[in-house]
């Protein structure tokens, strides 16, 4: 039975709070430029780090970006991202 195998088991849940509170307010690329963490929604959310300067004189702006229906997922991805980046250390 599905429920007694897993009856001992602990399922870790990540709420929209704590997401938020992992991911920095800001990461730099190889050239030390500043991103910050850009909240959007268009019908869908995307969670980004995003350069406000670059994006003015048409460079990009984007370094990296997550889009999804649920804000939490585009999030979530976000923060699997920057933990594969090495922008924050597990």
């Amino acid at each position: 039975d599905y429920n007694e195998a897993t009856e001992d088991f602990q399922h870790p849940i990540f709420t929209l709070a704590d997401i938020l509170e992992l991911l920095p307010e800001e990461i730099k690329n190889v050239y030390g430029d500043p991103y910050g963490l850009n909240l959007n929604w268009d019908e869908d959310w995307e969670a980004a780090y995003f350069n406000v300067a670059q994006f003015m004189s048409c460079q990009g702006g984007i370094l990296h970006g997550c889009t999804a229906p649920e804000l939490i997922d585009a999030l979530y991805e976000l923060l699997v991202w920057c933990i594969d980046n090495k922008h924050i250390e597990i």
